[in-house]
């Protein structure tokens, strides 16, 4: 399922999204890594890509927090890859100060869910060409204490970084459920996952603070390469074929709660995002 197949993964250039794409290309996977500097994507570049190496990596700079950049990644994934196997939604940031993206969208919501909603939507064309195809969103157990109200997605009176970023991995969770429904009478599935607590950089961009909470993140997470497994197993492994609208940790479907299985706050998520993203709520390209 992985020679020559091409491979999007945004946050490819540090955590799980850098192992995974490491892991891929060495099953001999083309992958397209998306990070959020041109500087990080040269140095993952230079680290990722070796002679030997029976794939290929390319990094992207993208902020994804700003959707003309995510719409002009679109634009251009779209036209130098007709066909995308495989895309994964990675790329996270938890911010300790409620900060507002270029559209003034609550940041943490812009980068960890909407951006992957709008990429998504903007390559269903080229997921269709490639079909049968895969997109994987990449959630976390934090979903279980989370509640999303749609019409206080900007939380401007009750902001917590925990708040803002468990909301953002049930979200994810809600996209994977009403996407699957949508993409019924295709040859794409669409899961998500919890690749475990992983010692990543998620906390980096917290000015002086941020250095602290890596340091105790990366203290009592698990290796960024063991995180990757789960991510792997989805992308690449025949077992999952024909899988879709599933939850995995640990390489393995669990039950959802309550909270993740709600149809009307799915279609209303599904709904305000499109709004969000000023484009309509049909799924057709």
């Amino acid at each position: 399922m992985t020679d020559g197949k091409i491979f999007v993964i945004t946050g490819a250039t540090s955590g799980i999204g850098y192992e995974a794409a490491s892991k891929i290309a060495n099953l001999g996977g083309i992958v397209i890594g998306i990070g959020s500097s041109a500087k990080s994507c040269r140095d993952a570049e230079l680290k990722l890509n070796r002679p030997s190496l029976p794939g290929d990596i390319r990094l992207l700079a993208c902020d994804l927090s700003d959707q003309d950049e995510v719409r002009a990644l679109g634009r251009l994934l779209a036209k130098e890859y007709p066909a995308i196997d495989v895309l994964v939604n990675n790329a996270g940031t938890f911010l300790v100060r409620r900060t507002l993206s270029k559209q003034g969208i609550e940041k943490t919501f812009a980068v960890n869910y909407l951006s992957h909603y709008l990429l998504t939507r903007l390559l269903i064309g080229n997921l269709k060409k490639a079909s049968p195809s895969r997109v994987l969103n990449v959630s976390s157990v934090a979903y279980k204490g989370a509640n999303i109200d749609t019409a206080d997605l900007s939380l401007n009176d009750s902001y917590t970084g925990w708040k803002a970023y468990s909301r953002t991995k049930l979200a994810m969770i809600l996209f994977t459920r009403f996407l699957d429904k949508k993409l019924k009478d295709t040859d794409i599935t669409v899961n998500s996952l919890h690749p475990g607590v992983i010692g990543t950089n998620l906390f980096s961009k917290n000015s002086w603070v941020g250095p602290f909470l890596t340091a105790g993140l990366k203290l009592v997470g698990k290796s960024p390469e063991k995180g990757a497994e789960t991510l792997v197993y989805l992308a690449t492994s025949e077992e999952v074929n024909g899988c879709s609208g599933g939850y995995y940790v640990n390489s393995r479907l669990e039950d959802l709660l309550d909270n993740a299985r709600g149809e009307s706050l799915a279609q209303d998520l599904w709904d305000v995002s499109a709004d969000l993203c000023n484009i309509p709520t049909d799924l057709s390209p």
